[in-house]
């Protein structure tokens, strides 16, 4: 009896295992094929993404993305390429290839001169006198009928200026021995200690607090920038890059690279991009904080570019409302943001001039063309092959150098009210 109950058992139970082992069979196979082909659609996408991609760059639609160059944290990537293969282009062996062609793009930008591929050739500026109204040593007050420089050379009179002496009895100077130290009185009657930027006056004391409303030092006569540092490393940084921008300048870009250089000096983290527009772009914001790294700001609306004049602010494409509201924004033919740039100079006493610039595209960067960089701080640029050169003033082309470690954490706008950085 036990062993027909066996025998029955066994009997009841293979069926259910065979039927059992067939289907696990079958699901088996089904998830195998599932996967090879959802693995097929994957590759599929991503080739056509890829496609998609080059096809778009080739055209030179689109601007090409900043966040692609060289030199720059891909970590924080995610929509600058089209599809979902950002990170997986960029990280892969053809990274360096994938940049050549995006300098290719550029290369094709519309607004690049004729003749610049053998020799330095200026952008053209729909308002070239621009520059004069910024440069220090041009600028000319019509009001009074005066450069600003005889102007400020007047001026000195009141200040009741003499030679001051260093304990040796030499002449004291600061300044890495560029800027003689003067005794005299200000306005009170008070003893003070003075240097003369070029033409003005500015009041020395040892720190940079001086230096927020005057962010530019010159030269006593000649003006030729004598650019400061809060360290000696920083400032020995600056010269090692002068001396690459002059290689640049004078044998070009060899690895087929975008080189940037302003007044002299290489910026390595510079670059140019191509705009909607089919236009090559600098970034403000690149060139401004390499301009004067100790004094420019930025905040949401503006770049607070530290000139001649005092802090300038630039509005962007992306400046909440009522920044473009004070700025006069309104739209061109072509449906661009222009704004109303003008500038009374720092303190009223320089003459005024007004003329529409397109303001510059995405808060992050302040893309500008050429034209526009010039309309805005009156910079021209010329161009050789791969090798972009800014100028702010010829004068700005310079070797000179000052260190001093005290720096004031306050800082005006154009207009002398004080501003702090915002989030």
């Amino acid at each position: 009896m036990r062993d027909n109950s066996r025998k029955i058992m066994k009997k009841r139970t293979s069926p259910i295992a065979i039927v059992a082992a067939i289907i696990a069979v079958i699901v088996i196979i089904l998830i195998f094929v599932g996967m090879n082909r959802h693995k097929d659609d994957a590759n599929h996408q991503n080739n056509e993404s890829v496609t998609s991609s080059a096809e778009s760059e080739s055209n030179g639609s689109g601007m090409a993305s900043a966040e692609t160059a060289s030199g720059t944290d891909n970590s924080d990537i995610s929509t600058s390429l089209p599809g979902n293969i950002v990170k997986e282009v960029l990280e892969s062996d053809d990274t360096k290839d994938s940049e050549c062609a995006k300098a290719n793009v550029v290369a094709e930008a519309t607004n690049i001169p004729d003749g610049s591929d053998t020799s330095f050739v200026e952008f053209s500026y729909e308002n070239p006198e621009s520059s004069d109204v910024f440069r220090y040593d041009k600028r000319y007050v019509h009001m009074l009928d005066k450069s600003y420089f005889d102007l400020q050379k007047e001026r000195q009179e009141k200040y009741n200026l003499t030679l001051a002496s260093s304990s040796d009895g030499n002449p004291y100077m600061v300044f890495g021995g560029n800027c003689y130290v003067y005794d005299g009185t200000d306005e009170n009657g008070n003893a003070k200690k003075y240097i003369i930027s070029g033409a003005d006056v500015v009041e020395y004391d040892g720190t940079l607090n001086p230096f927020n409303t005057h962010p530019i030092l010159r030269k006593e006569n000649t003006c030729e920038r004598i650019y400061l540092f809060d360290d000696e490393t920083k400032k020995n940084e600056f010269l090692e890059r002068r001396a690459q921008g002059r290689e640049f300048l004078q044998n070009g870009s060899t690895d087929n690279e975008w080189r940037v250089i302003l007044n002299g000096e290489y910026l390595p983290d510079a670059y140019p991009i191509i705009d909607d527009n089919g236009n090559l772009n600098l970034s403000l914001v690149q060139l401004a904080t390499a301009y004067n790294p100790l004094f420019t700001r930025i905040d949401k609306n503006y770049v607070y570019v530290a000139t001649d004049w005092g802090l300038y602010s630039v509005p962007s494409t992306e400046s909440d409302q009522a920044a473009k509201g004070s700025c006069d924004f309104s739209k061109d033919e072509d449906g661009n943001d222009v704004y109303y740039v003008t500038d009374m100079g720092f303190g009223g006493v320089s003459g005024s001039y007004g003329v529409a610039a397109k303001a510059p595209k995405t808060r992050e960067y302040y893309w500008v063309t050429p034209d526009d960089l010039n309309t805005i701080l009156g910079w021209t640029v010329s161009i050789k092959g791969r090798v972009i050169s800014v100028c702010s003033n010829p004068l700005d082309d310079s070797d000179l150098t000052g260190v001093i470690q005290k720096v004031s954490k306050t800082y005006y706008d154009l207009n002398g009210n004080v501003i702090t950085d915002q989030e």
